[in-house]
């Protein structure tokens, strides 16, 4: 949690800011309060009913931080868990509070005010967001920029763009081309790219000539764009797409399986399974096929059996494959879930049951 007041970082569980020694807002200390409405009024009750704060508003919002939106005449305010109206209803519109500050719409201009209601940034901006990871979107004369927990420009707005942080970096925008800033606002990644996405795990998307592939946060490019689309990377493999069909890339961009797959999903203990021409099969994470792309129908490789069979079916019946391919439970059955110590969990005419190693069924109870 970040504190609204000094933008130091408090620790999980701990109800002081190390930096100012203010308390934070937890939950703990705050009532569950909800919306509740009378004679066509809105006000807020417990979650016994019982009423906390009475029902005179046009309408209210929910809390967020220790305040919650009420609207009185058209305009905006914010009341706390007492009832007391901490931010007058003065404003056209307002957000909830994220980090300490919420946004505010006075004559069609955007400022912040804090949880005491007092105004951080003045009524003044084209637009300024709610923030994130300690920064907050900001446009001032048609360019945009970021503040950072004291409200203060990260850099001077020269941007067409913007968007979130992640990993301490963030997508710009100049002249129609995007690149990526740091947490102090220094251009770290130029603007030459057709299009970017943010970061994730420390690799970005980036789009050259209608074509993607990946940076590093140093700006490398580890990924050749020469793919139609790409997926973020999920356990040092991502998805990549060439004309319909996806394939599979590392993080060094080393092509571990071809785009030959209409779908690919996550891996389960080390198996994916890939889908051709309509039909299922699996291949491991070193991208080779493992189990034929022959099946109606596959799961994930499951827990039960400790990874090493999954699911499979053909012509409408169910079994089990290992990882070797090999078809340990015929496929049988109407549907399963489940298979351990040679024993399928198993569906048979609409009665579920145990199907031991020797074929038997037994309902069950």
């Amino acid at each position: 949690m970040i504190c609204p007041r000094c933008g130091k970082e408090i620790l999980d569980g701990s109800g002081v800011c190390p930096g100012c020694s203010s308390e934070s807002a937890s939950e703990e200390r705050i009532p569950q309060l909800l919306p509740y409405s009378e004679g066509g009024r809105w006000g807020f009750c417990d979650r016994d009913r019982r009423v906390a704060v009475p029902a005179v508003y046009d309408h209210v919002g929910l809390f967020s931080e220790g305040l919650a939106r009420v609207w009185v005449d058209g305009k905006c305010g914010f009341v706390d868990a007492r009832g007391t109206l901490v931010v007058p209803a003065v404003y056209v519109g307002v957000g909830n509070f994220h980090s300490g500050f919420a946004w505010v719409i006075l004559n069609g201009r955007y400022g912040l005010i804090n949880l005491d209601g007092e105004l951080a940034v003045p009524t003044v901006c084209d637009y300024v967001g709610d923030f994130h990871d300690g920064f907050a979107q900001i446009e001032l004369e048609g360019k945009w920029s970021f503040l950072d927990m004291k409200c203060t420009l990260v850099a001077v707005p020269t941007y067409s763009a913007v968007g979130d942080f992640h990993d301490n970096l963030a997508s710009v925008e100049i002249d129609g081309k995007q690149g990526f800033i740091n947490t102090k606002g220094t251009l770290v990644i130029p603007t030459i790219y057709d299009e970017v996405r943010y970061f994730e795990g420390g690799f970005a998307p980036v789009e050259i000539n209608g074509k993607w592939g990946f940076i590093n946060v140093k700006g490398d490019l580890v990924v050749a764009a020469a793919f139609d689309d790409v997926e973020y990377f999920f356990h040092g493999l991502a998805l990549v797409k060439s004309y319909a069909s996806w394939g599979l890339v590392d993080t060094k961009g080393a092509l571990i399986a071809a785009p030959v797959y209409s779908e690919i999903g996550d891996f389960i203990y080390g198996f994916a399974w890939v889908r051709t021409n309509d039909k299922w099969g699996f291949i491991d994470s070193k991208g080779s096929p493992v189990i034929p792309t022959i099946y109606d129908e596959v799961r994930d490789f499951e827990g039960d059996c400790e990874g090493d069979c999954a699911p499979v079916k053909m012509d409408g019946k169910w079994g089990y494959v290992d990882t070797h391919g090999a078809l340990v439970v015929p496929t049988a059955y109407d549907d399963v879930a489940g298979f351990n110590n040679g024993v399928v969990y198993a569906e048979i005419d609409g009665t579920w049951g145990r199907v031991d190693s020797n074929g038997a069924f037994n309902q069950d109870a």
